[in-house]
C-alpha cells in the first residue's frame, strides 16, 4: 500500500503512565538489541535491589547527577519481577477494601453493570461482588504478591468501562510499560476497511504491508484485548484510543498521545510482529522507572516507601504524598493564538481548546473545534470557572457572527478527542446554536445512605451554601423545587437493568443565579446564566439551520461532550459522523465515552461530609451507619493521588427514556448517522478530514458499508435516521474473568454482592433508621432531620466523633468554607 511522506507527523513522543491491568508472565529476553536508554539487567538476589543499583548508576552518569521520573528504563521483565516481589499485606489490603467500599457504593451504574441491558456492548461486572471476592481471597491466602492484589483492584475499575470511575494504587504507578512499536489504523479511501500499520512504515513512499499478528496472536484479537482496558463504554471508542491523532495531540498541549505505545498492562521485553507479506520484526519494549529507587533493596522496602501512608498526617481530607508537588503557584499563560496541527483560526479561546475555522475547500462551511470543554489549567489555584464560562460564550458568539458575515451557512462541529469539562459549557454551546430550544438535563442519583443523611440535614436550609444536594435541582414535572427531601430522594425503584434504587428525576435550574454562584469558589459580581435563561442578556438569533449542522466525532466524546452531543441528537436530530473504530462493516456510536452527567472525587465527598456533619453539629451514633459513610481520613494504602479517585454520581437520561423502567444513557445504544475510516491523509491534514466530512454531509459522499440507514445499489450514504442496534457491533473481547466476573466460576465461588458486605454492613441496601444520628444545633430553616434519627443533643463535638472516629475536626465557619470549596468542583465533569 502506498502512503505520502506527510505521515512523519505521526511520530510519537512522550510516555504515559497507564495503570497496569492484568499482568502477563515474565517474558523471555529480547531477541534483538534493546533501546539504548534501557539499562541491561544484571544478576542479583533481588529484582528491586537490581533496579535500585541500576538507577544509582544511571544517576551518576546523568549531567546533573539526578534522574527525572520516566527518564531511566529497565527491561519489563525486571520491573515485573520487582513488583511481584512485594509481599502481600493482608491486613492493610482488607482495610483498603473496607475504606474504598463506601466510595464505590456511590457509583451510579452498579446495578446496571451487574445485569447489563441489551444494547450495552461490553461484558458486565459485579463491582461490589468483586470487592467481596477479593476480601475472601485475601482471608484464604489466595494472593501470591501485593501486585496481584493491586492489579485486581485496577481490573475492577477498568471493567466498569466508565471514565468517571477510577482509582490507581501507588504500586501500579512505579513503572510505566511502553512499546517501541507505534501503530495506526488506516483505510485506503475511508470506505474500505482499515488495516493496522507500523507508523514508521507509513512514512515510507514505497508500498508497505499491514500487520497481521503480534506475538502470534491475530492483530484483531490482540488489539481487542488491549482496548478492553480502556475506560470507554463503546468498543470502537476503546479501539480509537489506541492511536494518536491531531485532536488528541492538541488536547494534551501539543505532545502526541502515546496510544498503543503506552501499555495499559505489563508487557514482555519485546514483541514479535508479523506482516501480511510474511516478514517479521522484533520490537523492544521498556519499563520506565517513575520514582527514586534509592534505598529500595527489596519488595518489602518498595511496599514501605510507595504504599504505606506517612507516619504522621495532618487533619483534613488527605491526598497522597505525591500530590504535594502539584501545589505550586502558577502564572497565567499568555492567550493562545493557534492550535498545534490546525490551520490559522478565525476565532480562538484564550486557552486554545475551542477554536473556529473557515474550510478552504468549501466556501460555505465553518468548522468549530472543541477538543475539550475545559482548559488544561483547571486545577490551577487561579482558575476562575465563571470567567471561563464568559470566555467560552465570547468565542461561540464571535465565531458564529464571523461565519454569518462571510456568508458561510454550514457548520461542522468537531468534538474529536473531547473527554468533557465544565457541564455548563455544553449547555451554553447548545443554547447559542438553538437559543429557544429546551435544554433537557434529566438525571438521577443512586440511592446511598450517605446521600440520604446529607440531604436530611441540609435540604431547604440557610445559608444557601449548605444546599449542596438541592440548589440546582428542579422536578421536571412541575419545574419547581421538590417540596421536601423525601420527595427527591425517594428512593425510586428502577425496574430496568440492574433494578437499583435511585432518586427522582431532576433537572438543572438554569434561570437561578445561585446555580452559578455555587458552581465556583470565588465571589461573583455577575453570575453566569446559560444563554436564553437570563432576561437581562437577550440571546442572539439562531446562527445555522438544523440541516446545515453536522457533528464530527471519533467516539471518544465523554462526560460534558456527551451532554452536548446528546442534546444535538435527541432534541434537534442533528446528524453525526463517526470516524475510525474497529474495522467492521457496521455502524459506530457517535458517543463512546462515559455518559454520566456528574463526576465526584473521593475528596469531594470527604469535604462535603466534614462540612455538613460539623456545620450541623451532627454526631453519628449508629456503628452501622458510620461504616457505610465515606471515611474522611487517609487510605490505609496510598493511591497515586486520592484526588484522582472518583465515581460517577449522576446517571443522565434521555428525555424520551426517563421512566423508572428505562436505563441510563450510559447503557443506550445510539449509532452515528454515518461512519468513515481514517485515511493516511487525515492523520497529517485536519482540513482533509473536514473536507471529506463536509462531502458526506452535503455532497452525497459515501459512508462505510453497513454504517448508515441509506443504501442505494451498494452505496451507503448519510440520512437523518441513524441505524439501529445489531449484534454485529457487540465487543469481540473475551468475557471479563477478574473479580466481579459474571461468568468466572472461580471468582463466583468466593461470593457475590447479594451477601454480607465489608464490616458486616451492606452499603447498597442499608437504610437510615431513627436514632442513627443526633443533631446538636440544626441549621436555620431546617428541622435538622427530625423524624429521621435526629433530635438528641450531641454536645457540640462537631465532626470529631462522626464516622466511628474516622472524622476530622473542623469549626462551623471552616465547615461552610469547606463545603463551598467542595461545591466548586461539582459541575466540573
Amino acid at each position: 500500500m502506498h502512503f505520502p511522506r506527510a505521515i512523519a507527523a505521526l511520530t510519537l513522543v512522550g510516555i504515559a503512565s497507564g495503570a497496569p491491568a492484568p499482568a502477563p508472565a515474565p517474558a523471555p529476553k529480547p531477541t534483538s538489541a534493546p533501546s539504548p536508554d534501557i539499562v541491561l539487567r544484571q544478576e542479583t538476589s533481588s529484582a528491586c535491589a537490581e533496579v535500585s543499583s541500576l538507577s544509582s548508576a544511571a544517576s551518576a552518569q546523568a549531567t546533573d547527577g539526578a534522574l527525572t521520573p520516566g527518564e531511566f528504563s529497565v527491561p519489563p521483565s525486571l520491573a515485573l519481577a520487582c513488583l511481584e516481589s512485594v509481599p502481600v499485606d493482608t491486613e492493610k489490603n482488607i482495610a483498603l477494601l473496607d475504606y474504598l467500599l463506601p466510595f464505590i457504593s456511590f457509583q451510579s451504574t452498579l446495578g446496571y453493570l451487574k445485569s447489563p441491558p441489551k444494547g450495552y456492548l461490553l461484558p458486565g461486572i459485579d463491582v461490589i461482588g468483586g470487592f467481596v471476592q477479593m476480601r475472601e481471597k485475601l482471608k484464604s491466602g489466595g494472593y501470591k504478591s501485593q501486585f496481584d492484589f493491586t492489579t485486581d483492584i485496577t481490573k475492577i475499575f477498568n471493567a466498569a468501562a466508565d471514565g468517571h470511575f477510577g482509582y490507581t494504587p501507588s504500586l501500579n504507578s512505579v513503572f510505566s510499560f511502553t512499546r517501541s512499536l507505534s501503530i495506526a489504523s488506516v483505510s485506503s479511501d475511508g470506505i474500505e476497511l482499515a488495516k493496522i500499520y507500523d507508523v514508521g512504515d507509513l512514512q515510507l513512499s514505497s508500498s508497505i504491508s499491514d500487520i497481521v499478528s503480534i506475538d502470534d496472536t491475530p492483530i484483531a484479537e490482540f488489539l481487542a484485548a488491549e482496548a478492553a482496558r480502556v475506560q470507554c463504554q463503546d468498543p470502537d471508542a476503546q479501539f480509537n484510543l489506541l492511536f494518536s491523532s491531531i485532536p488528541s495531540t492538541a488536547s494534551t498541549g501539543g505532545v502526541a498521545s502515546p496510544g498503543f505505545q503506552a501499555a495499559a498492562a505489563t508487557v514482555p521485553d519485546s514483541h514479535k510482529v508479523e506482516f501480511a507479506n510474511g516478514t517479521t520484526k522484533t520490537y523492544p519494549n521498556k519499563a520506565s522507572v517513575n520514582r527514586d529507587f534509592t534505598g529500595i533493596d527489596s519488595g518489602s522496602a518498595l511496599h514501605t516507601v510507595v504504599e504505606l501512608p506517612p507516619s504522621t498526617t495532618s487533619s483534613g481530607a488527605q491526598t497522597s504524598r505525591r500530590d504535594e508537588s502539584n501545589s505550586t503557584t502558577t502564572t497565567e499563560a499568555p492567550a493562545a493564538t493557534s492550535v498545534v496541527g490546525y490551520p490559522s483560526p478565525r476565532t480562538i479561546h484564550k486557552s486554545a481548546y475551542i477554536s473556529g475555522y473557515f474550510l478552504d475547500s468549501h466556501p460555505d462551511t465553518c468548522v468549530l473545534v472543541l477538543y475539550s470543554f475545559a482548559p488544561l489549567e483547571t486545577g490551577s489555584p487561579s482558575f476562575n470557572e465563571t470567567a471561563e464560562l464568559y470566555e467560552t460564550r465570547r468565542v461561540f458568539r464571535d465565531f458564529f457572527s464571523a461565519c454569518a458575515a462571510a456568508g458561510r451557512t454550514r457548520l461542522i462541529i468537531d468534538v474529536s478527542a473531547n473527554g468533557g469539562g465544565i457541564v455548563f459549557q455544553g449547555f451554553e454551546l447548545y443554547r447559542n446554536l438553538f437559543p429557544t430550544a429546551k435544554a433537557w438535563s434529566g438525571n438521577r442519583v443512586r440511592a446511598h445512605p450517605a446521600t440520604d443523611l446529607y440531604g436530611r440535614l441540609t435540604y431547604n436550609t440557610t445559608p444557601a451554601e449548605y444546599q449542596v444536594l438541592s440548589a440546582w435541582t428542579l422536578d421536571p414535572k412541575t419545574n419547581q423545587r421538590f417540596p421536601s427531601w423525601h420527595d427527591f430522594f425517594g428512593p425510586t425503584a428502577m425496574t430496568a437493568g440492574g433494578r437499583q434504587n435511585e432518586t427522582a428525576m431532576a433537572v438543572y435550574d438554569f434561570a437561578n443565579p445561585a446555580t452559578a454562584v455555587l458552581s465556583t469558589t470565588e465571589p461573583i459580581a455577575h453570575p453566569f446564566i446559560v444563554t436564553g435563561f437570563d432576561p437581562a442578556d437577550p440571546a442572539p438569533p439562531q446562527p445555522f439551520k438544523q440541516d446545515n449542522i453536522i457533528v464530527l466525532t471519533d467516539g471518544i466524546c465523554a462526560s460534558t461532550c456527551t451532554v452536548f452531543t446528546g442534546l444535538m441528537q435527541h432534541e434537534q436530530n442533528i446528524r453525526t459522523v463517526a470516524m475510525g473504530g474497529r474495522p467492521l462493516k457496521a455502524p459506530m456510536q457517535a458517543v463512546g465515552g462515559v455518559k454520566g452527567s456528574q463526576v465526584l472525587q473521593f475528596t469531594n465527598m470527604q469535604e462535603i461530609q466534614i462540612a455538613v456533619l460539623d456545620g450541623t453539629n451532627t454526631t453519628v451514633v449508629s456503628p452501622d451507619l458510620a461504616r457505610v459513610l465515606p471515611p474522611t481520613g487517609p487510605a490505609p494504602l496510598q493511591p497515586v493521588d486520592l484526588k484522582g479517585a472518583s465515581f460517577n454520581w449522576k446517571n443522565a437520561y434521555a428525555e424520551d427514556k426517563a421512566g423508572a423502567d428505562d436505563v441510563p444513557a450510559q447503557f443506550l445504544y445510539e449509532a452515528a448517522n454515518c461512519r468513515r475510516f481514517y485515511t493516511a491523509e487525515h492523520l497529517s491534514d485536519i482540513q482533509a478530514l473536514w473536507r471529506d466530512v463536509a462531502d458526506v454531509a452535503w455532497n452525497n459522499a459515501a459512508c462505510a458499508p453497513g454504517s448508515s440507514s441509506a443504501n442505494s445499489e451498494g452505496k451507503w450514504t448519510i440520512s437523518s435516521d441513524a441505524p439501529g442496534y445489531t449484534d454485529d457491533v457487540v465487543s469481540a473481547q473475551k468475557p471479563y474473568d477478574g473479580p466481579g466476573s459474571l461468568t468466572s466460576e472461580a471468582w463466583l465461588a468466593l461470593g457475590r454482592s447479594s451477601g454480607v458486605q465489608t464490616a458486616d454492613v451492606d452499603s447498597t441496601t442499608y437504610a437510615i433508621k431513627d436514632g442513627d444520628y443526633t443533631v446538636g444545633s440544626p441549621l436555620p430553616g431546617t428541622d435538622g432531620g427530625k423524624g429521621a434519627g435526629a433530635g438528641t443533643a450531641a454536645g457540640g463535638d462537631g465532626g470529631k466523633k462522626n464516622a466511628a472516629g474516622r472524622g476530622l475536626e473542623a469549626s462551623t465557619g471552616s465547615a461552610v468554607a469547606g463545603l463551598v470549596a467542595a461545591v466548586g468542583m461539582l459541575l466540573l465533569l
